[in-house]
């Protein structure tokens, strides 16, 4: 089946053959190509722009996420390049654990242009020569976000793409299940799931769910979340090290009422009163 982009390249729709039929379709050619999406098997294709689907690649909660993953791997550049790329997958290859081994090892850096070859726009990183390099735009980090979540929830199956060359293709799938499910349910099972795996460098600092979804959206946390955005949110916590907690831990009462029920209410007390015995006596021979 011919692509969007080659039916309204075709002769059909040449001037010749119908009389401003071309310039109709330059006019026409958004809503068509949003109802081939939808209707289609060119909507995995389209998964990438993400306002087909109701989230914004350049949104400002994407462009924030992309800014955070910056501030860790380049602070003070403009654009993700290949040299902070490089840094990104050789930082996520630490955070993954097979058993008691590391995780076989694929070259994610060369292979990155099978996340994002469904798209076109570059930024322009200037470099340290004069010279410029090739940057990941802010369009496109939704797909970076998605192809390293993905990894660090199953390193196996991503270089298994990696090495088939469809990457991109299994990132489009995560990508869409995470589009069409209630994002916060959903969100607790990622994070859930990245147990398997990932391991944080840093257990003391930990996010959860809610923490994300409100970093997304600070002013209304409960509302649908942009996906591209909670996922570069999940990169970046993931980049720092921080560990992830599926559900969110339960109020202190519940702790204390496990410790009555599991002591009983009369040791608890004769143990409370011994501890207050003990305090006392200390504080008698400090004087």
């Amino acid at each position: 089946m011919a692509s969007p982009q080659e039916l309204f390249e075709s002769p059909f729709w040449s001037e010749t053959n119908h009389p401003g039929a071309l310039q109709m379709s330059r006019l026409a050619s958004a809503d068509l190509v949003l109802g081939l999406c939808v209707v289609s098997r060119w909507f995995d294709a389209c998964s990438f722009g993400w306002g087909l689907l109701g989230s914004v690649s350049g949104s400002p909660a994407v462009e924030d996420a992309y800014r955070a993953v910056l501030s860790v791997v380049s602070p003070g550049q403009q654009y993700l390049n290949r040299e902070s790329l490089g840094s990104v997958f050789n930082t996520l290859e630490k955070r993954v654990q097979c058993g008691e081994v590391s995780c076989e090892k694929c070259d994610l850096l060369d292979a990155f242009q099978q996340l994002i070859s469904d798209h076109s726009s570059h930024g322009e990183d200037e470099t340290q020569t004069g010279g410029t390099s090739e940057a990941l735009s802010v369009s496109q980090f939704p797909a970076l976000a998605a192809g390293c979540v993905l990894y660090l929830s199953s390193p196996g199956r991503v270089c298994s793409a990696v090495r088939q060359g469809t990457w991109g293709q299994e990132a489009r799938r995560f990508l869409r299940r995470h589009t069409h499910q209630d994002h916060h349910e959903e969100l607790k099972v990622l994070l859930q799931e990245l147990h398997a795996h990932y391991e944080p460098s840093d257990r003391e600092s930990c996010v959860t769910a809610d923490d994300i979804t409100t970093e997304v959206n600070p002013s209304s946390p409960d509302q649908r979340q942009e996906v591209g955005a909670v996922l570069g949110r999940v990169l970046y916590h993931a980049l720092q090290g921080h560990c992830f907690i599926s559900r969110p831990l339960p109020e202190e009462s519940f702790f204390l009422d496990y410790i009555m029920e599991r002591l009983g209410p009369e040791n608890f007390t004769v143990e409370g009163k011994q501890m207050s015995l003990r305090n006392t006596e200390e504080h008698g021979h400090i004087h």
